[in-house]
């Protein structure tokens, strides 16, 4: 009985560790991209066609930019894919409906 209960206990103690490994630091800030993006109502106008993708770009951070296209590779907002972009310039953040901006260029 005594065996069966630490093997439990073994088991979910390793199962909470798994767990907040994903969402900490960049995993965290990865996940709360997305939510912004399912809970926000995109306007029509705000995308060239019906089946334009949503853009969320990032500049100065390959962590978070990795996790997100990671976890949302085959995801649907508001029946959109999502397409993630590398922005290096001004001119290009027109592009985004969402723009990360890494904390070593915040800082900057």
């Amino acid at each position: 009985m005594v065996s069966a209960l630490l093997c439990v206990f073994a088991f979910l103690a390793g199962l909470c560790s798994a767990l907040a490994q994903d969402y900490t630091g960049d995993g965290l800030k990865s996940q709360h991209l997305y939510n912004l993006a399912k809970f926000i109502n995109w306007p029509e106008s705000k995308f060239p066609g019906p089946d334009a993708p949503l853009r969320v770009g990032f500049v100065g951070t390959s962590g978070v930019r990795d996790l997100f296209e990671e976890a949302n590779k085959n995801t649907r907002v508001a029946s959109r894919s999502i397409v993630t972009l590398s922005v290096h310039s001004s001119k290009e953040v027109r592009d985004c409906h969402i723009l990360f901006v890494g904390s070593q260029i915040a800082k900057g």
